[in-house]
Parts: structure tokens; C-alpha cells; sequence
């Protein structure tokens, strides 16, 4: 009897585990699309600053100024 219940449960959970899946993979693919974006760009003759990093996400107080 309890395994009746437990099947469906299993698949249920299994379906929103990968929804989340899906979702925090678009939210991360966003977030990269756009830091490469708006990264620090250079033109001709222009040298990279020193530890230049193409995808740099400050955290902490830097994140907030």
C-alpha cells in the first residue's frame, strides 16, 4: 500500500527537481551572458589592468559601493 504512494511522490519530486534545475541554469546563463557583456573592454593600444578577469561578480561591500 505505501509503496503505491511513494511512486508517484518519487516522480513528482524527480519533474521539480528538474524544473529547478532548468531554472537556476537560465538564471545563471543570464547572469554570465551579461557580465561578459559589460565587462571591461579595450580598443587598440589599450593594455589590460593588472588581475583582469573576464567574469568578475564582486561580493560583500564591493557589491554595494
Amino acid at each position: 500500500m505505501a509503496l503505491g504512494v511513494v511512486k508517484p511522490l518519487a516522480a513528482f519530486l524527480l519533474l521539480l527537481n528538474f524544473c529547478m534545475f532548468v531554472i537556476v541554469g537560465a538564471i545563471a546563463g543570464w547572469a554570465l551572458n551579461n557580465a561578459l557583456n559589460h565587462t571591461y573592454s579595450t580598443g587598440p593600444g589599450k593594455a589590460l589592468p593588472v588581475g583582469f578577469s573576464a567574469v568578475y561578480f564582486p561580493m560583500g561591500n564591493e557589491a554595494t559601493g
